[in-house]
Order: structure tokens, then sequence, then C-alpha cells
């Protein structure tokens, strides 16, 4: 009752409050026409840019609407009223400024009204220009030559109204008149470069030419609205000068960019204009850069003015972002970067149209349009309105007028705007008074799931507000009963978490005062949901494979389904082919197989299952997905350049990544190849993130082939090929190597030979060797002899037409066209005529001491006596250590007088090789040792320290600190040591102690200076030795030397000799004739003090050897080296004829002579024999207390004599059996019994000798010679 009452008071208050104009709105609407508000035919433009107004000339803005009704004008200037005057009038609406000035500068709109409101105009900007003023204030410039520099226009930093069309510059000639100045234009180059921007001259680097007189001189447009025309007027900057101080031109200077780039908002379809202006020496190369990546080409973008000017025509909104310039030269480089905005201007989408609205309700205006940064502004006949209570203004344009009255009716304009401009759209808002309407309805069918919440659209509109209900089954349903039932004013009912009890017909109802009114009914069908599942849901496969993928669908049995399977968002579905086949069993599953797996089938594959409604066309759709990814090799890399600096011999060679076939690239590899086409790897594992590589140290005079591939998990892509052709000329890089140089006696002249220089090192055409002989006169004129050899696979050389006798200094280099490369270090010298060693190097040892270090010893085997020439002894000796990594790393060392050499600060990572040759004054041996070397199992350095010294007779004590070892420790030692005269050690010890660092040798030494050699091992083997010479005495006497013949007669010879020990007793001579095998004693009690004997009864015409022994108190010496002499001839004398001189008689009395002294020897031998063996027994009961030895008696295996030996010491241990030590001397032996002999001794029936049968037993092979 109460709602009736409201409702029909406001009834009766609108039919008599708004009763005219709901007539006259009435009248209008229902002839079918809008409402005739003012519609603009002329909107003022704007006067920017080239049109921008000028001060004191006048400035017309047109503006006209039409209508039906009268139509007045007015103008508004930066939002306030335009004041009329003398100087600015109203003609029709068209607005007219007769002199323009500063302050006229701004925005302009025309407003329109009739009797049904006021229409709005665009918004007009007027910009108000005038000559741009050049200040002449400016110094000359002066500069170091070389420099970059800039000179300056001096424009006003500010934006120039109107534009500048153009800006050069001018230069006095330097032979100019001085009563009229000549200019000619400054042109740009790739070092002079004039800016657009800002109007200076650039210069990149100055060179001596730059110097002189300079001045800018600027273009600007003006425009005559008068006659909508444009003229030009030129400006004249200031005369600068430009001079040099003496500094030394710079040579070099570091890149850099002259003026940083700025961030620019333009206009799209606007053409953009970027100057990337640069300093350095040498000038520069530049490099454009969009959002870090390379400018890739494009239609729209071009580079000109040496890559200063980068430039994009009708720029487009997708080419807005982070653009870069990149310069760079001589191993410097700089960048700056700036952002450029693309902005749109407004263009309208949804302009805003008339509507209409029932008293008190709200309606909405759409108002939207296209651009960036819009902004949007709203007026109600003609006034400003904003967001309040009663409006409501979104920001995508739309604006809402909240409960709407009659005063509401009114013209509404929206202004669509942002910084590149404005468009705009006037329409008019009707308020009236409506019965209930439904304005949402619900559909004719639902299918819904079980659970699910269901929307039915009820919303209806009236004045007053219209009341919805919801029926079902034509029945009312109470919402206080149904709570599981909602309304939403402005949507609808909801029916939450849906039941089956929920199924049937449903209907919106609406009513109000002025009516009532549903909808059709509804059906709402409630189904259990259809769902699908892809098994596997990720695949990941190798080319080739073969992949299903299986979809599972779970349904309800009402609802029909059909399967497909679609890649990716594709909108067309996948069906049969050679590839792929689908297989759909009861639509209940489905299987997708794919046959021969490509790259290009990686993608997410959509299983959908379609449900249909039986009672309708209504779908419901279930997916699932399935990703397949198919893996494969990479694609090569792209876009592959290089950058060559010729100045540090570099090249950077950078590339873009290629596809990567979804398994993601590792790492890149980078090949090379010289001068062919066989590749082989340079760097490998080149990281991912720097897809690029710079290699130095280039070889002039090459051609450099480059091949990059891609890695990942799966393998290697395809080579991308990259050639450099244009590398420089150098002086060649090696001199020769290995250079040798000797006399050749069969082809007279100085041989010499060289490793030559392959093809990589010629560096430059015209490569070839030559060899420089440089003789020294004894006039102090060094004689030079040049020999060219232009092959350049040349190995070697015979010069010829040398001088006997002299020496020559060999020296050997390349050239080319560039010049020469010569070894400084290279210095031979060979002595024309001499020969050079004949033999080679043997016996080396390689002792690795260290990791970096080796110590090699070696001995020369010469094919022929050297000593015996004079000048041919060997000299020294050439050790050249090769890197096999780096075949021209290679080092040689030249030795003299020396057979070791220290090889140290090796590699331990690289192997190597040494070849070692002799030479002497005839040059380099034509033989050498070549070996391998490897620095691993190090051994023992040398012993540190090592001191012998003799601390008693026959007793040397040796001292030595443990060496370095780097691979574990010394395990065991090996003594050695002999006379230092012999070549060798004659005994050695071998003592398993790591820590020994003493030891004693007593030995039965002989007078004279000893070698004492001590190396140390360790698990790797014996190391370095190191020997200490030292003196020794002994019992045992020396032997004498320095034998010499002093005088020779036919029967007799005078020998004399000398000899070391003040202790001597007496000498020995033995003699023999040269044929005989065995010496004979002439003489075995020479006095002590005799230095010289008489040697006679020998026979004339015969050659003798002579030698001497030493007699000691206790033992005898060594026989000493023999000597050779031959008696004198006698005089011829008369032959006899007597009968003694006949043959027959000389044979009779030999025979007879030979006879008697066979038996005279017989008897004599018995008796020695006998008396021998006598004394023997008494000299060993007499002395078997003694321990210098026993009486022993040897028998001699040639003539069965016995010799006696009694207590004498042991000279020379020669042989060593079992426990007797023994020597020889002369007809004398030299026997030691040991404990193990007295042993047997005593077992013998406890005699206390050792008797000819124990000696003979065991030593019947001991000769006494």
């Amino acid at each position: 009752m109460i709602k009736s009452i409201v409702s029909t008071t406001t009834l009766l208050h609108l039919l008599v409050y708004f009763f005219p104009m709901a007539i006259i709105c009435h009248i209008s609407l229902s002839q079918g026409t809008s409402v005739p508000i003012p519609e603009f035919e002329v909107q003022p433009i704007d006067f920017v840019g080239r049109r921008a107004a000028i001060i004191g000339l006048p400035l017309y803005l047109k503006c006209r609407a039409k209508s039906h009704d009268v139509v007045t004008y007015r103008w508004r200037h930066n939002g306030s009223e335009v004041a009329l005057g003398s100087r600015i009038r109203l003609n029709e609406g068209n607005l007219t400024i007769l002199a323009t000035t500063r302050r006229d500068y701004g925005q302009y709109q025309c407003f329109a009204t009739n009797q049904w409101g006021t229409s709005i105009s665009r918004q007009a900007t007027v910009d108000v220009g005038n000559r741009v003023p050049i200040p002449h204030n400016l110094p000359d410039t002066v500069k170091r030559l070389g420099s970059g520099l800039m000179l300056n226009c001096n424009l006003p930093s500010t934006r120039i109204v109107p534009p500048i069309v153009n800006i050069s510059w001018v230069r006095q000639s330097d032979n100019a008149d001085q009563n009229q100045i000549q200019q000619h234009p400054v042109t740009s180059n790739d070092r002079i470069y004039i800016s657009k921007s800002d109007g200076n001259l650039y210069f990149t680097s100055t060179e001596s030419q730059d110097a002189g007189i300079y001045r800018c001189i600027v273009t600007q447009v003006f425009y005559l609205v008068s006659n909508d025309s444009f003229i030009n007027i030129h400006i004249y900057g200031q005369w600068q000068r430009l001079n040099f101080t003496h500094q030394p031109p710079m040579i070099r200077v570091p890149s850099a960019i002259a003026r940083p780039l700025r961030d620019i908002t333009v206009l799209a379809g606007s053409q953009v204009k970027l100057e990337c202006i640069t300093y350095g020496k040498p000038t520069p190369s530049i490099m454009w850069l969009y959002n870090d990546q390379m400018l890739s080409s494009h239609p729209i973008i071009k580079t000109q003015n040496h890559q200063r000017e980068l430039i994009i025509e009708n720029m487009p909104p997708s080419l807005r972002g982070t653009y870069s310039c990149y310069a760079f030269a001589s191993a410097t480089s700089n960048f700056s970067e700036c952002e450029i905005n693309v902005i749109q201007q407004p263009k309208w989408k949804i302009p805003l149209q008339s509507a209409e609205v029932c008293f008190t309700n709200n309606v909405t205006m759409p108002c939207m349009a296209e651009g960036d940064n819009l902004v949007y502004l709203w007026y109600h006949n003609g006034k400003r309105i904003y967001n309040s209570s009663k409006y409501t203004i979104l920001p995508q344009g739309n604006i809402t007028v909240k409960n709407a009255i009659i005063e509401d009716a009114k013209v509404y304009t929206c202004i669509a705007m942002n910084s590149m401009g404005n468009i705009v759209s006037n329409a008019y808002l009707n308020v009236h008074g409506c019965p209930p309407t439904l304005i949402k309805v619900p559909h004719e069918e639902v299918i819904a799931l079980i659970g699910d919440s269901v929307s039915i659209d009820c919303v209806a509109e009236g004045i007053p507000e219209a009341r919805a209900q919801l029926i079902k089954n034509n029945r009312y349903v109470n919402l206080d009963i149904h709570n599981h039932i909602t309304y939403a004013r402005g949507f609808g009912f909801t029916i939450h978490s849906l039941k089956p009890t929920d199924e049937g017909v449903y209907k919106c109802g609406a009513s109000n005062v002025y009516g009532k009114t549903e909808s059709q009914g509804i059906v709402i069908n409630v189904c259990r949901e259809t769902t699908a599942s892809v098994l596997p849901r990720r695949t990941q496969a190798p080319l080739g494979s073969t992949i299903n993928l299986t979809c599972l669908i779970n349904k309800d049995r009402r609802l029909a389904t059909t399967v497909h399977w679609y890649k990716n968002d594709d909108k067309e579905p996948l069906t049969n082919n050679r590839q792929i086949s689908i297989s759909t069993y009861n639509e209940s599953s489905s299987q997708l197989t794919i046959r021969k797996a490509g790259i290009n089938d990686s993608s997410t594959y959509n299983c959908v299952v379609i449900s249909f409604v039986p009672t309708g066309n209504t779908r419901k759709f279930a997916k699932a997905e399935g990703n397949v990814i198919i893996q494969g090799p990479p694609f090569p890399p792209v876009d592959l350049r290089y950058s060559l600096n010729r100045n540090n011999k570099t090249v950077m060679i950078t590339w873009h990544h290629g596809k990567d076939n979804n398994s993601p690239i590792l790492y890149y590899k980078l090949f090379i190849a010289m001068n062919s086409n066989r590749y082989h790897l340079l760097k490998d594992r080149i990281p991912v993130w720097r897809p690029s590589a710079t290699i130095i140290s280039l070889y002039p005079y090459n051609i450099y082939r480059f091949a990059v591939v891609a890695v990942n998990k799966l393998g290697s892509s395809s080579r991308t090929y990259l050639h450099i052709n244009d590398t420089y000329f150098e002086v060649p890089g090696y001199p020769p190597l290995r250079v040798r140089a000797r006399y050749d006696h069969e082809r007279k002249g100085i041989e010499v030979w060289w490793k030559p220089i392959p093809r990589l090192f010629h560096f430059a055409p015209g490569f070839g060797y030559r060899i420089i002989l440089n003789e020294l006169t004894a006039s102090g004129i060094v004689i030079r002899r040049n020999v060219n050899l232009t092959d350049a696979n040349a190995n070697h050389t015979i010069i010829t037409g040398l001088q006997e006798g002299k020496r020559y200094i060999v020296r050997a280099l390349t050239y080319n066209n560039v010049g020469i490369t010569i070894d400084p270090h290279q210095n031979l010298t060979v002595r024309f005529g001499t020969q050079p060693p004949h033999g080679i190097v043997k016996n080396v040892s390689v002792y690795v001491i260290s990791y970096s270090s080796v110590v090699l010893t070696w001995s020369f085997f010469s094919e022929m006596d050297h000593s015996t020439i004079p000048g041919n002894n060997i000299i020294g000796y050439r050790v050249e250590l090769i890197s096999n990594d780096e075949i021209f790393n290679s080092t040689t060392t030249t030795l003299y007088h020396r057979n070791t050499i220290l090889l140290d600060k090796l590699d331990e990572s690289k192997s190597y090789t040494y070849r070692i040759n002799a030479f002497n004054q005839g040059g380099d041996s034509k033989t050498y040792l070549q070996s391998s070397l490897e620095l691993i199992h190090p051994v023992p350095g040398p012993v540190k320290h090592l001191l012998a010294r003799e601390i008693d007779i026959g007793t040397i004590r040796l001292d030595w600190q443990l060496p370095d070892v780097v691979d574990g420790s010394v395990t065991s030692y090996t003594i050695s040591y002999g006379l230092a005269i012999q070549r060798t050690d004659e005994w050695q010890i071998n003592i398993q102690d790591g820590n020994l660092t003493s030891m004693l040798l007593s030995r039965p030494f002989i007078n004279g200076k000893y070698r004492f050699t001590v190396a140390a091992s360790n698990k790797n083997g014996g190391g370095l030795p190191m020997s200490v010479m030292a003196m020794a005495r002994s019992i045992i006497p020396s032997s004498p030397y320095n034998l010499r013949l002093l005088n020779i007669s036919q029967t007799t010879a005078l020998i004399s000799w000398q000899v070391q020990e003040s202790d001597v007793t007496g000498f020995i001579m033995e003699y023999k004739i040269s044929t005989a095998t065995q010496f004979s004693i002439y003489d075995d009690n020479i006095p002590d003090d005799s230095r010289e004997i008489e040697v006679i009864g020998l026979v004339s015409n015969t050659v003798y050897e002579i030698r001497l022994k030493t007699k000691g108190s206790k033992a005898h010496s060594q026989a000493s080296n023999s000597i050779s002499i031959q008696t004198l001839a006698e005089e011829p004398m008369e032959v006899s004829s007597q009968f003694y001189n006949q043959p027959w008689f000389i044979v009779i009395v030999t025979c007879v002579c030979s006879l008697i002294v066979l038996i005279i020897a017989v008897a004599v031998i018995n008796y020695k024999q006998h008396h021998n063996f006598d004394s023997a027994n008494n000299n060993i009961r007499d002395k078997a207390q003694d321990s210098a030895g026993y009486t022993i008696t040897i028998k001699r295996n040639e003539s069965g004599t016995k010799a006696k030996l009694t207590n004498v010491a042991m000279k020379n241990v020669n042989r060593m059996e079992n426990s007797v030590f023994y020597t020889c001397s002369g007809n004398t032996a030299i026997v030691y019994c040991s404990d193990s002999l007295e042993k047997e001794k005593n077992n013998r029936n406890n005699r206390n000798s050792c008797i000819d049968d124990d000696v003979d037993s065991k030593y019947h092979n001991v000769n006494i010679a």
C-alpha cells in the first residue's frame, strides 16, 4: 500500500513538472530524428611546426557549426574566455588575431551554442615564433692536432619555432682576397660531420688542413597565413677560427661519443633520425643496436652519412625501444643509448552517441578512442565535469550519469587527447520516465553440471524501479526458502551448487507501477561433467622417434561427444596423414600417433572433447594437453661477422644463435684453416652467453677461414663459415731455424743448412733466404758476401770460391718485399779448410729432476782422430730444445768444452724434443742426436755439498747433504769411484738407505787423484750424479812414467824415466822383441835413486819394447807404459870364405848348443822346485799369526815352474772368486786368503797353511804374466 502511494505521487509530480519538456522530447523523438545539437563542419587546426604563427603577422582560427537553430560562438584560450577587441575579432565563429604576440601561444577551443546546448570543438595548438637568435660571442678554438673537436653554431638549446630546415657550414678560402671574403661549403665525410640537430660542426679527428675560419648558416621557414605560403630566411653565425697547438700530433685518440643520444617521444608514422657523432683516431667504426641486438635489415630503416645517421621512415609503434650507438677502433670503444617512445594520435573507436534514460536511472555513455597515453575530458553543455557523486568517468573514456534528472538532458562532449593531438565528439542525453523492461533475460536452454553455479540473467529497467522475480515451473521461487539461490541487482539470479532437483523450466519476471513482464522459460539440465586427461603429460624424445599420446575420456552417458586433437592453438584439428594417425575407442579414449617426429612436431597437443546436449546445440568442452618436445642437434650460428684490427693483429668474430632445436646450446666451437680447407679446432667450449671470440696474433699475408659450430647434448650443428682475405704484410715471422754451417772438403766450400720457414710465416710476397759471410781481413776491413735464395723451400746451400785458412762468420736471414728478419744471437764461425767433426753424440743420460727442469749429459764418439789435425779438436756442442706444441718455439744453447746442460723453466703440460750436435773450428757436425723429452717421473737432483777427504791411508770419507726431490723421497744411493785419469769408475756400491749422508771407503788405493761420484735414487730411478775429486795415498807405489830414449846404438840403449814416490826401494826393467808375446826381466835390482839405465846386449837393427815397474817396501807397482826402440844396423863387412862361415857348420853348432842348454835348464828347474817347496813351508809356520797374508805357491800354466810369494800386500784387485783376492805383477802373484779359506784350511787336518793343492784346486786357471 505504501509503495502504491509513493509511485502514484512520483508519477503526478513528473506529469506536472516535466510535461512541457516531455511533449517537446516526444515530438522530436517521435519523428525518428535526433536532437539537432550544433555539429561542427569546420574545426580549428593546429599552427605548429612549419605553420607556426609569426610574431607581428595575422593569425586566422576557423570554426563553423551547422544547426536548424541560431548558433552563437565563443572562444577559450588556455581555458579562459577570449576577450575580443581591436586586435582580436570574431566573425561568425572565425577568430582573427591581427598582430600575433608571444602571449598568443597556447590552446584554443571554439564553443557553438543553440537551444539544445553547447558543442565544443577540438583543442587547437598555436606556436608563436620568430627569427632564431645566434649570439656572436664565441672564442677561437685551439686544439692539439689529431684530437677530435666541435665548432659550436651557438643555437639556442630550447625548441626553435618556426623550425630550422637546413644547417650548413662554410669556410673562408686560404687564398682569399683581404678585401673580399671568399668561402666554400664544408661537406661531411668520414671525418667531418654537420649535425642536423644542434647545428654544430664535428671533427672525429683533426688534420693540419683543417685549420681555418668557419661559420654556420641556418635556414628558417616562415608561414604566411594570409596567402598560405612559406618563405625561407637565412641567418648567419659568427666566424670562428680553428688553430692547432705546437704539441706533437696525437697518433691515437680513444673512441668516444661526442654527443650522447637522448630519449625522445615521436608520433607514429613520422620520420625519426638519430645521430651518432664520434671522436677517435683512427676513425671509429659505428654499429647500431636495437634492444641490445644488432639491427637487422628492415625496409623502413636505413643508415647514411658513414653510419652516423639512423633514419626510420613512417615510425611504427612496434619499433619503440632502446637504440644504442656503438663506436669502436684500436681496441677502444664507447657507446650511448636512448629510448624512443612512439605515440599514436587519438582515433575514435567508439565515438559518443546520443542516448536516453529513464528518470532517476543511471545511464552510461560509451566514448572510447585508440591511441597511446590517452586522457579523456568530459563537458556538460560546455562546462567541464569531473568524477563526482553525479558522474563517474572511467579511465577508458566512458561516463556514467547517475540518478538522471531533467537538468541532465543537455549536450555532452567527450575529448580524447594525448601529447600528439586530440579529437572531440558531442552528443545529446534525453531524460524521461519508463515502464518495466527486461534488459537481460535467460537463454532458451542451459546445460549445467552437478555442483556448478548457474546464472540466470534477469535485469529490468523502469521508473519507478521494477522488481525482478524468478519463476520455476510457473511458480514464483521464494528466495527465503531456497537459500542456495541469490539475486544480484543489475545481474540476475544465481543457483549455487546445482543439484539434480534444480532441473526445470525457469523464467525471469519484473513489475512496477507501470506494469509487469516476464521472459520465456528456459530448461536447465544438470549433468555429470565430462573430463579428459592426456597420458603421458610430457614426452621428450630425439629426432625420428614415434610419439604416442592417449586421451582418456570420462563423460555423462546422456551426452554425445566427439574428440579432436589440436596442435598448440591451431584452429583446425589434426587429421590422419602419412605422419599422423588418430584412433578413437567407444568414446572413452583416443590415441594420437606421430611417426618420425621432427623438430617442428614439438608443441602442446590438446585433446578437446566436445559434449553435445541432446535437445539443443549447446556444446561443452573438456580439454587436456600433453607436451611433446622433440630434440635435435642445433642449427648453425647465423650472421657471422668479423672485425679486423690491423694494429694489434687481432680479429673479433661475432655471431648470433641459431635455433637450438629444443635442447639448449651448451657451447660453441671455433675452427680455423689457414691457406687451405683443412680445419682444426682453435677454441672449444665458448660460452653461450658470449657468442664471440677474439683471435690474437694473426699472421700477415695469409688467408684465414673460420667455422663456428653450435653444440648441445644431441650433437653438433653444421658449420657456418667466414673467410678473411684482407690481412696485411710484414717482415718474415722468423729467421731461418736450426742454422748450421760446416766446411765441405769434397765440394771445397762452406755448406750452410737450416730448417725452412713454412708458408704461414712468410708474411709478404717475395720471400727468400739470404746467407751472409763476413771475413775479417788483416787490415780490419770486413769483406761481406751475400747469397740470396729465392726458393722458399730451400734448406741448404754451398758457398764456394773462398780462401783456405780464412775464418768466416756465417749468418742466415729471411727476407720479403717488406724487409728482413734476422736472429741477433746467430753467429756461426767456420775456418775454411778445417774438417768439421765426424762422429755422433751417444750415451745421453736424461735426468728429470723436477717438473720443469731436466739435466742432459752425453759423450761424443768420433769416427776419426781429430787430435792429429791442428784445430780439429771438438770445442763444443749445440743443444736445441724444441717445444712439440709450438714447433717454432725452439732455443739453441752453445756449450764450449762441456757435455752437460741444465734445461729449466719448462712447461709440464708440453712435450719437447732435443737435438745435440758437436762443432769445432771447421763448423758443425752433419750428424746429430735427436730424442723426445717428457717431464714425468722426476728423479732426485744432485746431492748437495759433496765433500771427499782422506782420513787415513787407504780410507776416504764422503759427506753430503740430501738432494732436492719433488716426487717422494730418496730410497737409495749409488757410490762409484776410480782414478780421475780414467774415463770410467772401477768400483761401484749400492746402498739401500735413503737417509745416508756420509760413507767411509777403505780400499787399496794407489797414490793419485780419485773421482768420487754419488747419485741418489727414488721410486722413479737414479738421480743426477755429483762428483768430487780427492787425493789418496796407497801402500802400493805408482808406476814410472815419462819413459824416454836418450841414446841408441847397435847393441845398447840409454833409457830415462820419472816416478812420484820418494819411498821407492828400486826398479825392475822388462823388455821383449816387438813380435814376442811376453816380457822378460832385464834387471830387477835397479837402485831407488836411479832415473836412467843403459841396456846392453841388444841385437842390431831390432825393434824392442821396454817398460819399468816400481819396487816398494811391501809391493810392486803395475808396469808402466812401454816405449818402442829400434837399434842401429851394423856396418857391412866382407864375406869370409872360411869353413866356419859355411851354412852347414853354423847349423851343427846351433844344434849342439841348444842340446846343452836344454839339459842345464832341466836340472835347474828340478832343483828350484824342491827348494821353493821347503822354503814355503818354513815361512808359513814362522808367520802363521801375520795378518798380512799367507805364503802360497801357485803353478804357472805355461812352464810348470813355481813362484814363491811371501807376506806381500794386495795392490790391485783384478779378479775376485769365492773368498780369495789375488793380483798379478810381472812374474809375481799377490794372493790373500780370506776367513772362509782359513776355515777350509783348518778343516784339513788343522794345517796352518795354504798349500799348493788348496790353490791349485781352486785357481788352476791363474796365469802369472
